[in-house]
C-alpha cells in the first residue's frame, strides 16, 4: 500500500491534468481547427464545425466526472488514455518510415534505420503491454486480468514493428503502405472491444455512486455533502497546486519568448498573448472608456518595476485569465490572507478562533469582485489595472477585518485593572497602523489617479475604518476615565451611546453612498447579473437592517427613558437614611430612583434592566404605573421590543 503523502501527490496530480483539460477547454485556447475555412462548403465546415464542440463538451463533461472518482478509477483512465496515445505515436512513426522507403533509394542506411525503428515499436508494444496489465483496477474498471493482452504479447509486438519486419521480408509496394494503417486498425480496434467489455461495469459504478449520493443528500443534507467532498478532493490544496503549476510553465513560457525576441534583435516591451501591457496601450486602451489613469502613474508604475516586474506581472495575468485559474488565484489569497490574519492576531495577543478566518473572508471577496467586475474577460492591459483595483479594495476589508479583531481587545484591556500594559501597547499601536495605513493609501491613490466611482469607493472604505477606530478609541478613552473614578460615573452609558449613535449613522450614510455609487457603475460603465445581486444584499444588510436595528435601539431607548423619569428620584435625606448600593451594579447609591415597591436603584442602571423587563430586580413586581403615553410609545417600537425580546448592544461589561 502507498503512503499517504504518495496518494495524495497521485491524486493532485491526476486531477491538476483534468483541470488543465478542463480549463483549456474553458478558455478556448485550443480555437478552431484551420480545416473550417467556411469559404469552399460551407455547410461541410459548418457540420464539422458542430462535431468539434460537441467533442469539446464531451471532453469537458467527461473531465468533470472524473475529477470526482477516487484515486483508483483516475489511475485506470490514465492508463487507458496513454494505451491510445502510444497506439498514436506508433502509428505516426511507421508512416514516415514507410513514405520515406518508397520515396527514397534503397542503401544500406535504411536497413540500419529500419532496425532503430523496430527497437522503438518493440519499446513502444513492451511499455502498451505493461500499462495494460499493471496499471488496472481491482474493481470496476477498464481493463481486467483476463485481457486479450496478457495472452498475445508477442502478437502486440508484431503489430507495433509491422511495417520494419516487412521492410526486411522485401514484400509488394502496394503491401508496404496498408501496412502501418493496418498495425493501427488492429491494435485500436482491439482496444475499444476491451472498453465496450468493461462498461458495463463502469455504468454500474456510476449508477452506484449516483445512489450513494442521492442517500447521503437525503439524510445529511447537501451541505454536509458538499463539506464532506471538498474536504475529500482536497479542494483548496487541488486548486493552489494546479495555479502554481501553471504559473511555472507560463513564466518559462514567457521568459523563453523573451529569450527568443532578444536573440532576433527584437527589441520592445514583453508581450502578453501578443498584446503589449506597456503604459502606451494601457493608456491607449482605457482612454476610450473616459478612465484612463494619469500619465504619470503609468510611467512611475512600469518605469520602476523593471523586467522583473513586468515578467511577473504577464504570469499573473495568465493566472486569472480563465474561471479555474482564477478560484486557483483566489485559494492562494486566501492562503495568503489566512497567515496575515494569523500574523495579526499574534501582534495583538488574540486568542480567539475567529480572528484568525481571515482567508475565507478575503477569498470570497476577491472571487466576488472578480466576477463582478468581468475580470476574466477583461483585455491584459485592463485585466492588470481591474487587477490592482481590487486589491486595493481587498486592502481595505482587510483593515475592516482588523478593526472587528482588536475593537473587543480595546473594550476588554480598558474594563479590566488588571491588563498589563503591553497588551495595552499592541492593540494602540494596531490602532494607529488603522490611522496612518488608510491615510497613505488615500494619499497615494489621489495624487496618482483621476476622480472615479473606484475611487470613492476606496476612499469611503478606508474613512469608513478610520473613523471606526476613532470611535472605538473614544469609547476606550472613557472607559479607561471611568476605571480611574472612585465614584460610580452615572453619565457614562449616555456618552457611549451617544459616540456609538453618532458612529452607526456615519456608517449608515456611508452604505448609502456606496449603494449610490454602485448604482452609477451598473448604469453607466459595466452592469451585470452578479453586480445586481451585490447591490441587493447591500441594500439589505448594510441599509435596511442597519437602519432598523438603528430604530429600534432609539425607540427602545426613548421608552426606557421615559420610564425611568416617570419614577420619583430619591432625596439625599433618604440615601443618607438608606446607606445602601445598588443591587445591579454594586456601587454606592449617590442618586437614585425609587419604584413602586420602594427599591432603590442607579437611573442608568435601572434603565438597562428595563431594556430586559418590567419587573423588578429583587421583588419582580411591576416597577412603574403604566400611562396613556407608556402604551402610546410602546406602539411605536417593534414587536420584540414591546415583548421585551430585545437586548441593548451598546451597554458594556465593565457598567453592568
Amino acid at each position: 500500500m502507498p503512503s499517504e503523502r504518495y496518494k495524495l501527490v497521485m491524486e493532485l496530480t491526476s486531477r491538476c491534468l483534468l483541470l488543465a483539460v478542463m480549463d483549456t477547454i474553458l478558455a478556448q485556447r485550443l480555437g478552431v481547427p484551420k480545416m473550417f475555412t467556411f469559404e469552399d462548403n460551407y455547410y461541410y465546415d459548418i457540420l464539422l464545425y458542430s462535431i468539434w464542440w460537441i467533442l469539446n463538451i464531451t471532453v469537458f463533461t467527461a473531465a468533470s466526472i472524473l475529477i470526482f472518482q477516487h484515486l483508483k478509477q483516475l489511475l485506470d483512465t490514465f492508463c487507458f488514455i496513454m494505451c491510445a496515445l502510444i497506439l498514436g505515436l506508433s502509428f505516426a512513426i511507421n508512416q514516415p518510415f514507410v513514405h520515406i522507403y518508397l520515396s527514397e533509394p534503397h542503401n544500406s542506411w535504411q536497413y540500419c534505420w529500419a532496425a532503430g525503428i523496430c527497437g522503438v515499436q518493440f519499446s513502444l508494444a513492451s511499455i502498451y503491454i505493461l500499462l495494460r496489465t499493471k496499471c488496472q483496477s481491482q474493481q470496476y474498471g477498464i481493463f481486467s486480468s483476463d485481457d486479450i493482452c496478457l495472452n498475445f504479447s508477442v502478437v502486440y509486438h508484431i503489430l507495433f514493428c509491422l511495417p520494419p519486419i516487412f521492410h526486411f521480408a522485401g514484400l509488394a509496394v502496394w503491401v508496404l503502405e496498408w501496412l502501418p494503417l493496418v498495425s493501427a486498425v488492429v491494435t485500436h480496434m482491439e482496444l475499444v472491444i476491451a472498453l465496450c467489455l468493461r462498461m458495463p461495469h463502469i455504468i454500474d459504478r456510476l449508477e452506484r455512486n449516483i445512489k450513494v449520493l442521492r442517500q447521503l443528500l437525503r439524510l445529511h443534507g447537501i451541505q454536509l455533502v458538499v463539506e464532506s467532498q471538498w474536504v475529500r478532493l482536497h479542494v483548496p490544496t487541488l486548486l493552489q497546486t494546479y495555479w502554481i503549476c501553471k504559473l511555472v510553465l507560463d513564466m518559462i513560457q514567457v521568459v523563453s519568448q523573451d529569450n527568443v525576441s532578444d536573440d532576433d534583435n527584437e527589441p520592445g516591451p514583453l508581450t502578453f498573448y501578443d498584446m503589449d501591457i506597456s503604459p502606451e496601450h494601457v493608456h491607449i486602451y482605457f482612454e476610450g472608456e473616459g478612465q484612463q489613469l494619469k500619465e504619470n502613474e503609468t510611467s512611475s508604475f512600469y518605469t520602476s518595476i523593471g523586467y522583473i516586474g513586468n515578467t511577473t506581472l504577464s504570469v499573473i495575468l495568465r493566472g486569472c485569465d480563465g474561471v479555474i485559474p482564477l478560484m486557483g488565484m483566489t485559494t492562494v489569497v486566501s492562503r495568503i490572507t489566512h497567515y496575515l490574519g494569523v500574523f495579526l492576531a499574534l501582534l495583538v495577543d488574540s486568542d480567539n478562533d475567529d480572528d484568525k478566518n481571515m482567508g475565507t473572508m478575503c477569498g470570497i471577496l476577491f472571487f466576488v469582485l472578480a466576477l463582478q467586475t468581468g475580470l476574466t474577460r477583461l483585455e491584459p492591459p485592463k485585466r492588470l489595472i481591474r487587477l490592482y483595483r481590487n486589491m486595493c479594495l481587498l486592502s481595505t476589508a482587510i483593515l475592516h477585518f482588523t478593526h472587528s479583531m482588536i475593537h473587543p481587545l480595546l473594550m476588554n484591556v480598558s474594563a479590566s485593572r488588571a491588563a498589563p500594559m503591553s497588551k495595552h501597547i499592541r492593540v494602540l499601536s494596531m490602532c494607529i497602523f488603522l490611522l496612518v495605513f488608510p491615510a497613505v493609501l488615500l494619499y497615494y491613490l489621489w495624487t496618482r489617479n483621476i476622480v472615479s466611482p473606484w475611487l470613492l469607493a476606496v476612499t469611503a472604505f478606508s474613512v469608513e475604518v478610520m473613523i471606526k477606530v476613532i470611535i472605538s478609541l473614544l469609547i476606550y478613552g472613557l472607559f479607561m476615565i471611568d476605571s480611574h473614578h472612585e465614584t460610580f460615573w452615572e453619565e457614562l452609558d449616555d456618552y457611549i451611546y451617544y459616540i456609538k449613535a453618532t458612529g452607526n449613522m456615519i456608517e449608515f450614510m456611508f452604505g448609502i453612498f456606496l449603494f449610490c455609487n454602485g448604482a452609477w457603475i451598473m448604469v453607466f460603465e459595466s452592469g451585470g447579473m452578479i453586480r445586481a445581486v451585490m447591490m441587493c444584499i447591500h441594500a439589505y444588510y448594510n441599509i435596511w437592517i442597519q437602519a432598523c436595528e438603528g430604530w429600534k435601539v432609539f425607540m427602545q431607548r426613548r421608552s426606557a427613558v421615559h420610564k425611568i423619569n416617570s419614577l420619583p428620584e430619591a432625596t439625599q435625606q433618604e440615601l443618607e437614611q438608606l446607606n445602601d448600593i445598588c443591587s445591579i451594579c454594586h456601587e454606592n447609591l449617590e442618586t437614585a430612583r425609587i419604584t413602586r415597591c420602594h427599591h432603590f436603584f442607579h437611573s442608568v442602571c435601572l434603565r438597562k434592566w428595563l431594556y430586559n423587563q418590567d419587573s423588578c430586580p429583587l421583588c419582580h413586581k411591576p416597577i412603574y404605573q403604566p400611562s396613556d403615553n407608556d402604551s402610546e410609545l410602546d406602539n411605536d417600537l417593534p414587536p420584540q421590543a414591546q415583548n421585551g425580546g430585545f437586548v441593548n448592544r451598546n451597554h458594556h461589561p465593565h457598567v453592568d
